[in-house]
């Protein structure tokens, strides 16, 4: 599991692997893109439907931020964080 706390510089070109239960149901991503941040996600588990969302940020701070809530609340729905 990796914790939320543990972002820094080198979260561009990161990524995080959730899953439950052994399931992957999420890749999460980083990358600059133009003159922001990009955060991707691509959703679903084995079985479903894929789904990639992407949202843009102007600062790492921003996505930093965002990241470390979106890890939190997997976190808190009983999911295991890998990062990659």
């Amino acid at each position: 599991m990796q914790p939320a706390a543990q972002l820094g510089n080198e979260t561009i070109g990161s990524s995080w692997r959730v899953s439950r239960d052994g399931n992957d149901i999420a890749l999460v991503e980083v990358r600059h893109d133009g003159g922001g941040v990009v955060v991707s996600a691509e959703l679903g588990g084995e079985g479903s439907a894929k789904r990639t969302c992407t949202l843009r940020f102007l600062t790492l701070r921003a996505a930093e931020v965002f990241i470390a809530d979106l890890i939190a609340s997997f976190s808190y729905l009983g999911c295991e964080i890998a990062r990659n």
